[in-house]
This record gives C-alpha cells, sequence and structure tokens, in this order.
C-alpha cells in the first residue's frame, strides 16, 4: 500500500503548480505596472519639456517682431546710424519700447557690439548696464552674420562693405536676430538682439547696420502667463534643483561652467497615479486566487484608461496651442495653417473654386465691457461664437484671433453671388439680440471679404485685404458687410504714404497753428481763442486733422505731436496777456504716462500762466480708463489748467460725464447750431442744455455760429459764448494780435471775416 501522503501528489501539484503561476504571473504583474508608471511618467514629462523650450523660442520670436516693427523705417535707420541722434533715440527707441512694450532695459549697439546709448525703464541710464552683456551679445552677433535666423524669406544674399546680407524677392533687407535666456543684475531674462534697417529706401544698407538690444525679465507675470499657457502647475526659476526634480524642469541661461538656473514645475505623475490606483488590486490577486483572471482583466482595463488620460492631456495641450481658450474656436496660429492647405489644394484642383476669407468684428463691443462690465464681455463673445459655428456650414473653418474679432474661411466653386451670400449670412446670423445678465442686447457685426487666388494666394495678404474692407464696412455704417477691391489698397497706400510724410514732418516741425477768436455774447469781445492744428503736406496741399490725427494716433506718434503743440500754443500765447486759450487734448496723449511730467516742463519752460489756459476733451478721452482719466483731469486742475467738453450732445453718454466730473466749459456741438433757424427741436434742445450747464455753474460756448440769426438765436436761447465763421475764420497769430489791437476795449466787429 501506498503511504497516505503520496495520494496526495495529484492534487497537491497542480495546486502548487497553480501558486507558482500565481507567483510568476503576480511578478509579471507588478514588474509590468512599475514599468507601466515609469513609462507613463517619462512620457509626461518629456512632452512637458518640449512645450516649456518651445514656449521660451515663441517669446524671444515674439519680442523680435515687436522690435522690429518700431525700428525698420528710414527715419529710425537714418537717426540710429553711425553717431545716433540722441535725442530722437531716446524718444523714438528707449522711451517708446519702455511705454509701449515695458522693457526696461534697451541698449544700441554699433555692429562691433560696442554700446552707443542705454535705457532703463526709458531714460538715459549709464553705459555700464551693458558691461555683463557685452560678450554674450558679441557672440551673438557673430552667429548672426552666418544668417541663421532670419524674419522672412530670403531669397538672395547681397554682398556689403563687411558681411553678406539677406534681401528678399522685392530687394527688401530682411531682419537677422538673436535671442537666448541670460542672467542680468541677478534674475534671468530673454536677451533679444536685432538690427536697425530702413523700409523704403532699401540701399540705404551698405553695412552692417546698428543694432538694438533688449532685456525682458522672466518674472513672475512671465511665468504665471506660461503656466496658463500650458496648463502646468507651480511654475517657478530655482538656482539649484535636487537630482530626483531634474525631469520635471529644464535648465537655462547656459554660462561657461553650466547653468545659472532651471524652471521647474510640479510634476504630475501620472505614473504614480497609476501604480497607486493599481497597488489594492495586486494585493488581492496574490491573496486570493480566484480573482486572478478578473483582477489581471482589471488592470489591464485600468491601464489602459490611464494611458488614454495621458493621450488625452496630450492631446488636450495640442488643442490648447492651436484653439482660443475662450471661445473654444481655433486660434490665428491653426487658422492660417487651414488657409495655406485650402490655397494649395485651390492652386492644385483643375476645379474653378475660390478661398473666402471673411473678417469679422463686433460693433460697439467695447461699451458693453464699459457699461456691463467683461464678464459680460467674455459672456459675448462665447455667444458669439456659438452662434457662428451653429449657424454656418458645416465645411466653413471659423476662428478667433483675438478680442471682438473672428475670421471664417470658405471654399466654394466660383460664382459672381459668393461673396455676397457669405457677407448676408454673417451679419444676419449676429443680428440678433442677446441676453446677459438680464439684459436685452442689441448686437450687430461689421465684415470684410476677400477673395483668394483674385486678391493673393499669400494668406497673410487675403488676411490683410478683408481687414482692408471690413475697415470700409465701418467707415459705412455698422452691421454691414463689404468686398475687398483693389482700390481699396490703393486708400490704404495713401494712409501709409501720409503717416511716412506724417514721422517726417513731427521731425522738422512742419506744421502751423491757427486761432479762432471765441466772442462774449452780450460785449461782442474777444475773451479766449482756440488753437486749431494745421499740416501743408508737401504736394498734398492742406491735410484735415480729421484725416492725419488718428494716423498719428494709431501709430504713437501723437504724444510727440501734442507735446508740440502745447509748446507753440503757450509760446503764442505769451503775445496776447490777459486772453484765454483753448488746446484740444487726444485720448492717446492724456494717458500717456509722461504726459503730466511734460506738460510741467513746458509750463516752466514757457513761464505760461495755467489759469489762461482751458483744454477741450471729448467724450472719446473718457470712454477708455475712465476712472484714470479723471484722476489726469483733477491734477491738471490742481495746476490751474481749465478743463472744457467738446463736442458736447453728441454721445450717449454726455450727462454721465458731466456727473461725473464738474468741466469750466462745455462747447454745444455746431450740429446742433446749423439749423436752428428751422428746426425748433434743436432750439429746444439748446436751450434745455443752457438751462443745464447754468445750474451747473459752466460757461456754455456754441460752436458753429455762421449767420446773424444763428447768432441771435444762441444769444436768446443763454449762451454765454460764441464761436464760429459769422465772427471769424481760424486765423494766424499775427493776426490774432492785430484783431485785438484794433478791437481794444471796444466791441468786436460783428461782420470782421478773415480772409
Amino acid at each position: 500500500m501506498l503511504p497516505r501522503w503520496r495520494l496526495h501528489v495529484p492534487v497537491f501539484a497542480p495546486f502548487v503548480a497553480a501558486v507558482v503561476a500565481l507567483i510568476v504571473l503576480s511578478t509579471v504583474l507588478i514588474y509590468g505596472f512599475v514599468r507601466s508608471a515609469e513609462i507613463a511618467d517619462e512620457l509626461d514629462r518629456s512632452d512637458k519639456q518640449h512645450l516649456v523650450e518651445n514656449y521660451l523660442i515663441q517669446s524671444n520670436t515674439a519680442i523680435a517682431r515687436e522690435q522690429k516693427a518700431q525700428i525698420t523705417w528710414d527715419d529710425a535707420f537714418v537717426e540710429a546710424a553711425g553717431i545716433p541722434n540722441l535725442d530722437w533715440a531716446d524718444q523714438n527707441i528707449g522711451g517708446y519700447f519702455w511705454e509701449s512694450f515695458g522693457y526696461e532695459n534697451t541698449f544700441l549697439i554699433n555692429p562691433d557690439g560696442k554700446v552707443l546709448r542705454a535705457w532703463a525703464k526709458g531714460m538715459p541710464a549709464n553705459p555700464a548696464k551693458f558691461e555683463p552683456l557685452a560678450s554674450r551679445v558679441e557672440a551673438m552677433l557673430e552667429r548672426m552674420s552666418e544668417n541663421r535666423q532670419i524674419l522672412g524669406v530670403p531669397k538672395k544674399l547681397k554682398q556689403l562693405k563687411d558681411t553678406r546680407w539677406p534681401f528678399d524677392e522685392a530687394g527688401r533687407p530682411l531682419s537677422r536676430w538673436s535671442g537666448q535666456q541670460v542672467w542680468f543684475e541677478g534674475k534671468p531674462a530673454l536677451l533679444t538682439v536685432m538690427p536697425v534697417l530702413p523700409d523704403v529706401t532699401y540701399d540705404l544698407v551698405k553695412q552692417t547696420p546698428n543694432h538694438v538690444v533688449t532685456v525682458n525679465l522672466i518674472d513672475a507675470a512671465f511665468l504665471a502667463q506660461m503656466e496658463k499657457a500650458l496648463l502646468l502647475k507651480n511654475v517657478r526659476f530655482v538656482r539649484s534643483i535636487e537630482p530626483h526634480d531634474k525631469l520635471h524642469s529644464i535648465p537655462i541661461i547656459p554660462l561657461a561652467r553650466g547653468h545659472a538656473g532651471h524652471l521647474s514645475w510640479t510634476a504630475g505623475q501620472p505614473g504614480k497615479r497609476i501604480f497607486a490606483t493599481n497597488l489594492p488590486m495586486l494585493a488581492i490577486v496574490l491573496l486570493y486566487s480566484i480573482t486572478v483572471l478578473m483582477a489581471g482583466a482589471f488592470a489591464f482595463r485600468r491601464m489602459r484608461t490611464v494611458a488614454n488620460d495621458l493621450a488625452t492631456s496630450v492631446a488636450q495641450a495640442k488643442f490648447v496651442a492651436m484653439h482660443d481658450s475662450m471661445s473654444n474656436l481655433p486660434n490665428r496660429a491653426h487658422f492660417q495653417r487651414k488657409l495655406t492647405e485650402q490655397l494649395a489644394k485651390v492652386a492644385e484642383s483643375v476645379d474653378d473654386n475660390i478661398v473666402l476669407v471673411a473678417f469679422i468684428d463686433l460693433d460697439r463691443f467695447k461699451d458693453v465691457n464699459d457699461t456691463l462690465g467683461h464678464k459680460a464681455g467674455d459672456d459675448l463673445i462665447r455667444i458669439v461664437a456659438q452662434r457662428l459655428k451653429k449657424g454656418l456650414p458645416e465645411g466653413d473653418v471659423l476662428a478667433r484671433l483675438g478680442g471682438d474679432e473672428f475670421v471664417v474661411l470658405r471654399v466654394v466653386p466660383r460664382s459672381k453671388t459668393a461673396v455676397r451670400r457669405l457677407g448676408l449670412q454673417i451679419t444676419r446670423i449676429l443680428s440678433k439680440p442677446a441676453y446677459i445678465l438680464d439684459q436685452e442686447l442689441i448686437i450687430s457685426a461689421s465684415c470684410g471679404i476677400s477673395m483668394g487666388p483674385d486678391h493673393g494666394m499669400d494668406p497673410g495678404d487675403l488676411l490683410r485685404h478683408a481687414d482692408i474692407a471690413l475697415y470700409q464696412a465701418k467707415q459705412r455704417g455698422r452691421g454691414r458687410w463689404c468686398g475687398f477691391t483693389l482700390d481699396m489698397d490703393e486708400h490704404v497706400q495713401k494712409r501709409r504714404d501720409i503717416e511716412l510724410e506724417l514721422r517726417k514732418a513731427i521731425g522738422e516741425n512742419r506744421f502751423d497753428v491757427a486761432y479762432q477768436p471765441i466772442i462774449s455774447a452780450r460785449g461782442q469781445k474777444i475773451v479766449s481763442v482756440e488753437a486749431l492744428l494745421r499740416w501743408n503736406m508737401p504736394g498734398k496741399g492742406l491735410i484735415s486733422p480729421g484725416l492725419f490725427v488718428p494716423i498719428a494716433e494709431q501709430t504713437g506718434q501723437m504724444v510727440r505731436l501734442g507735446l508740440w503743440i502745447l509748446r507753440r500754443v503757450f509760446e503764442d500765447s505769451r503775445a496776447w496777456p490777459g486772453l484765454a486759450v483753448s488746446v484740444n487734448l487726444s485720448p492717446v496723449q492724456i494717458v500717456a504716462k509722461s504726459f503730466l511730467a511734460n506738460l510741467r516742463t513746458i509750463v516752466t519752460e514757457t513761464g505760461i500762466d495755467p489759469r489762461r489756459i482751458t483744454f477741450e476733451i471729448t467724450e472719446g478721452v473718457l470712454l477708455d480708463r475712465t476712472d484714470e482719466v479723471l484722476a489726469v483731469l483733477a491734477e491738471l486742475r490742481a495746476m490751474g489748467f481749465k478743463i472744457a467738453l467738446d463736442d458736447f450732445g453728441t454721445g450717449y453718454s454726455s450727462l454721465a460725464y458731466l456727473r461725473s466730473f464738474r468741466f469750466d466749459k462745455i462747447k454745444i456741438d455746431q450740429s446742433f447750431v446749423q439749423n436752428i433757424e428751422n428746426d425748433l427741436d434743436a432750439l429746444r434742445i439748446l436751450k434745455a442744455v443752457v438751462s443745464l450747464g447754468e445750474s451747473l455753474r459752466m460757461i456754455v460756448v456754441a460752436e458753429g455760429v455762421e449767420t446773424l440769426l444763428q447768432r441771435e438765436l444762441v444769444v436768446a436761447a443763454g449762451c454765454q459764448e460764441i464761436q464760429g465763421y459769422f465772427y471769424s475764420r481760424p486765423v494766424s497769430s499775427a493776426h490774432i494780435s492785430r484783431l485785438l489791437v484794433r478791437s481794444g476795449k471796444a466791441q468786436f466787429p460783428v461782420l470782421a471775416q478773415a480772409a
């Protein structure tokens, strides 16, 4: 008889084998889970490192493009070449970059890397600030001479005196540049080097030009923007890191002996979540053999879920990089890529298709932000995005460029009505009221449409042409669409010509000032004059301020022009002691950071009594940053200046502004005076405004009085002062002096007309 224990061998052997199999299987599973977690962490770390590195590169590129826009024009090349015009450079390089972009440290250097001028926060600084950067900038200039990084598409390299310089197909010199991270004054920063080039007279470039160097700190605001853009957590700059944190950071600021610091962030650690999630399941596998298969299946499913989550995270990061966060629509980069693809397809296709690009801008969007707040504005953007997405055909590409600007791409067979159908469809979709914060908002949009290949096959050209058409639509009234035509481009070129001539005119003091008398209603004597800017453009004649002043405001030249006007008016008025003088202030001028400081300097240098000067502002000054503007107005009044609200009655919020600030004068817009003889309603409104002014202890001035009957009516309505052609057109300062001598203490001649 066999021993009893041998009877159990057939039963025990399968059990042992099962146990061994479970141990082996469990070991394999544990190793698989650990390795999967490591791989997940490695993928996440690598992806985040690439995103951060790319973000720094794109930041340097964005800075380079900002610099290029200001220092690529003929005047800049001439004024900053060789031994630069330091007064010009202080205003247009150091001061402009600080006020417009917040560049704290800017330098002008020669081709050898020697500093010519240094600025700190827009003010001239000690050139010694450049010494820590000198060797690094020299190395960057050496690399730039190899034409590695160029803004634009080079078609040829032209041999200059000392280098081979890249030029495009039109013969325009292109900007070669360089950027990197540096350690500057104890802080990390982005260093960018960009040449000063002409934009019209290309043959000015004979040799390597002077360069502008900017240093932009990698500060808390920069890191916060990076966190938001890349979906990272706790991004920070550290001087040193622990070994286990190396994969959650990237080294920046390279030095000869290593790295001066790292950008670090909190790791997502998806692998750790994988392991923590599956650890209880592994214990169950070891303890309960009956659940081996079920637990294994569950484990693999969990792994697949986490892997999918990781893939989703990567896809989300890519989505964020190519989409607008507020509306979830494609952004400018995504749209331009799609537009490039569609243009290529149309070019290769035998079908006669066209590419339509519609540029959309909401009407009076700014009023929504000002009256209901930015949250309401954000809600309106989302509503508009949703309406366009639902209302446009599925094949259209809809994107948001920023602010209240949207763009649509559509490919259709060529027809005469294609542009009209798209324009009507967009304006109709956006013509219905929107309900925000329990309020009904009447909204509308203006739209400009360009067409490829008729208007170009370059994405940038089509967007620019659509933008030009949008501007024309705005000019014709809101809630309209307009298709681009070639003559519109000519109009823009004329505007560009005015812009270029305007830069020269400001630099060469080609402007003049005329003065229009303001007469007391009772004594009919000159009580003040209003200064009016005049510009006689060579070859074009007298240019209306309504044309060139907006161009000066939009191109950053209004601050310089405004200071010139104030100095000229203050100097002229010294010849008229006791006579009050009015001068207009631009919205751009009054919100400039240096406005009050420059004004005090001019007052001191000219010796003018501020109590003789009245600054006239329109409601446009108060539309933006109202609290800031009111603070500036209060400071002007404290200095002794008087403040008048010009063109009163033309805006919807005039009464609100009278409540927020007590003006010394209100000037009734000439539209209320021009037809007062035949319009009883206009006369009633005029009397009401005069009554309002009297109750607020403000002087009321009637503008645009041209006939004797108009003068008698505004006097009967109670206006204290009168201005208009009935008394005098705007005249020279010398003519004003003659009028004052002629009138003396007697009444101003009723029918006096200036030639």
